[in-house]
């Protein structure tokens, strides 16, 4: 049980600084570079486009590979399926990109960014692997080391070069490196596989099929919130500019830690929501509910206030004194990232419910809204706009779940044949 626990806590704190060296370079390069928010908009335009497809290079597989206790698929195959979409997400993300008729030097950037998502997604099941041999803190040693070399080794050639596409690259070659040099040794020294070739790769695709149907709901779930963000980012750059999107990207990274923070949190809590559910104890259900629920408006009421006295200064220190003037998007921002966090929350409650089909329904619907409303409230209220419409679907999608779920705890019985 101790092993576990330092485990997880080394997988966290891995993490942690993993995702916090891509809010840092986000800062660095509004600081560093001699464009700054144009580069901050090429960056972020990249990232938002290329973290779509990242769901598709992932597939939700992870989860399966996993929990496969009864050994249902080979390795090689969760492997061989891996390495399928990967390659499957980077083509879509280019023809996408072509398609809708980026300038070169942003397809460039999207293009870099995508193959380094993939490289990132490929880690993944050489994490997953890790997690099954009981050694998760591998996958947390990796990502801590990752996020060290991508921050330090982008800082110095965007520092050097004044290239954001060159500097870029460094996230290639060192999420690259840090899979061929660490993730793929250490797997192999505990599973003592060999290395996989191209006729075994081909010799799986009769069987992916399968684990395409079980795993794409999965991915489809985890596709729409990446999804639902990137729209209005995206409409921003097309309808202004690239410098407008940097700014509107500054502003809210911050903000991105309280969603973060709250869906971390809760994630331990699905396990004994689930048991209260399948068992009929609805009070015990709503009471572990109500706990993040509350903490997620203990910080929404705590920081605004703060945010309002101090949020100038702050974005000042953490970027430059162009963007002191945007606190009151920052205050809506924070708003948003708390209704976020709900709708994480529910979908989360969702989840320990088993009922995925209607938590797919409800985010297509909201990513809908948020397709609908974008064009004319950026068009009218320009950043603003942006964040008015991620919140009103936000909004929506979190009145459905409320509301379906509480049909669901008045309807069914205490009696545990109803609870399943």
């Amino acid at each position: 049980m101790k092993k576990i626990f330092l485990s997880a806590v080394v997988n966290t704190a891995g993490t942690i600084t993993y995702y916090l060296s891509l809010w840092l370079i986000t800062m660095v390069i509004s600081k560093l570079s001699l464009r700054s928010y144009y580069d901050v908009g090429v960056f972020s335009i990249a990232m938002s486009f290329g973290n779509i497809f990242f769901s598709i290079a992932h597939f939700g597989a992870r989860e399966l590979q996993i929990s496969d206790i009864n050994n249902e698929y080979k390795n090689n195959e969760y492997h061989a399926f891996r390495i399928i979409t990967c390659l499957g997400s980077i083509v879509l993300c280019v023809i996408c990109a072509l398609v809708l008729g980026y300038r070169e030097d942003i397809i460039i950037a999207i293009t870099i960014f995508i193959v380094y998502k993939a490289w990132d997604a490929y880690s993944d099941v050489f994490y997953g692997f890790s997690q099954i041999y009981g050694h998760l803190e591998y996958a947390g040693y990796s990502m801590f080391i990752k996020g060290i070399l991508i921050f330090g080794f982008f800082t110095m050639i965007l520092t050097l070069t004044q290239n954001i596409q060159l500097s870029m690259l460094s996230l290639v070659f060192c999420s690259a490196g840090t899979n061929i040099l660490y993730d793929q040794r250490k797997v192999a020294q505990l599973s003592k596989s060999q290395k996989i070739e191209l006729r075994e790769i081909l010799s799986y695709i009769p069987k992916f099929k399968k684990i395409f149907l079980v795993t794409f709901p999965l991915m489809l779930n985890t596709i729409i919130i990446p999804l639902m963000i990137a729209i209005p980012r995206l409409l921003l750059e097309k309808i202004y500019d690239a410098k407008l999107l940097g700014i509107f990207t500054s502003v809210t990274a911050p903000t991105v830690v309280i969603s973060t923070f709250i869906t971390t949190a809760a994630l331990p809590l699905i396990p004994s929501m689930a048991e209260a559910w399948l068992n009929g104890k609805r009070m015990k259900f709503i009471a572990i509910l109500g706990i993040p629920a509350i903490i997620v408006l203990l910080i929404c009421l705590s920081i605004i206030p703060f945010a309002l006295r101090f949020g100038g200064m702050l974005l000042t220190i953490l970027y430059t004194e162009e963007i002191s003037s945007y606190v009151s998007l920052f205050v809506l921002a924070i708003v948003v990232s708390c209704l976020l966090s709900c709708v994480v929350l529910f979908n989360n409650t969702l989840v320990s419910m088993r009922k995925i089909k209607e938590l797919i329904i409800f985010s297509l619907i909201a990513c809908f809204t948020v397709m609908i409303v974008s064009i004319p409230f950026i068009k009218k209220w320009a950043l603003y706009g942006a964040l008015y419409a991620l919140g009103i679907a936000y909004s929506f999608q979190f009145i459905l779940q409320f509301t379906y779920i509480l049909y669901k705890l008045i309807a069914v019985r205490k009696s545990h044949r109803h609870f399943v």
